[in-house]
């Protein structure tokens, strides 16, 4: 998102500072609800990349005692919006938030598995819905690896599989399909992804990292009733927003306050590093989260019981 605001492609939601940054991490300076130097994670509609920022409250989560504030950086966006696809736009039933009930889904693929979303993603699935085959995809050996850490029971290198990727994966699955595919990529593998869901399946596109401009023919959803739901989650409304992180503190922040889910760092940059930490993610060079550190002290900070 950072690299694409950047580069002219992603403007901030209206009203919202032009500087980077969705989210952050630290302590608390001043406000009502958390008490002085409490550590806290937020999700912002822009600015993290300054030393000080302006959060709503009920965006903001306490930062677990396992924690430091470096880790919990990782947390609001990617986070967030991993929990918002399965819950939120999937309305997997799965979670306490939606009934805590089996919503029957048998498989999932999950592009851009070691990316920041994917880690997140790969875990959250496994501690929901363990029933779930997940189908990852990646670019790496050493991504692919990750993922299958992670719970992933299939890995696809897309750069490998090319044209041969959406048989692979109908393959993985008997011949019957994914019955959900999570997407950030968009155009370059979109014939791919028809491929590889099934009669009746959802397809959830929520970025556009392999472009967003394509010409198909609608007949090849129509052929499968397939369900294609897009999203975001930086331009949703702030009431939006608040709903989703109070259902995220019930069913997910738990699960990372007691390790059963675990952030993954890639790298931590400082403030002077920006332009660095900016290649490794135009590189698509890293696993898990990239962090931009502006003060090393509260970063090594742990959260509190």
């Amino acid at each position: 998102m950072d690299l694409m605001q950047k580069a002219g492609k992603y403007p901030p939601p209206q009203g919202a500072t032009d500087i980077l940054g969705p989210e952050a991490a630290g302590v608390v300076v001043s406000g009502s609800t958390f008490p002085y130097g409490t550590p806290v994670a937020c999700l912002l509609p822009g600015g993290g990349y300054a030393e000080y920022v302006a959060a709503s409250p009920e965006l903001c989560f306490p930062i677990p005692s396992n924690l430091t504030v470096e880790e919990a950086a990782c947390i609001p966006e990617n986070w967030i919006t991993a929990y918002q696809l399965l819950q939120e736009v999937g309305g997997l039933t799965d979670f306490p938030a939606n009934g805590g009930k089996p919503s029957g889904v048998k498989s999932i693929l999950v592009y851009a598995a070691a990316s920041g979303v994917g880690v997140a993603l790969l875990q959250i699935i496994r501690a929901f819905l363990p029933g779930a085959k997940v189908l990852a995809v990646a670019g790496t050996p050493e991504k692919l690896q990750c993922a299958e850490n992670l719970g992933a029971a299939v890995s696809l290198n897309y750069k490998l599989l090319g044209d041969t990727l959406g048989d692979e994966a109908l393959k993985r699955t008997d011949g019957q399909g994914v019955d959900l595919v999570l997407d950030c990529v968009g155009a370059s593998l979109w014939e791919q992804t028809v491929k590889a869901l099934r009669v009746d399946g959802t397809w959830i596109l929520y970025g556009s990292l392999g472009g967003h401009r394509l010409s198909f023919s609608l007949a090849s959803l129509l052929q499968k009733r397939l369900r294609l739901l897009s999203t975001t989650l930086r331009s949703r409304s702030e009431s939006y927003q608040k709903e989703l992180v109070a259902n995220f503190k019930q069913d997910i922040l738990p699960k990372l306050a007691d390790g059963t889910l675990k952030v993954v760092v890639d790298r931590t940059f400082g403030a002077e590093e920006a332009e660095e930490a900016h290649q490794r993610l135009q590189e698509s060079a890293n696993i898990g989260k990239v962090v931009i550190i502006l003060d090393r002290a509260i970063a090594s900070l742990h959260g509190t019981p």
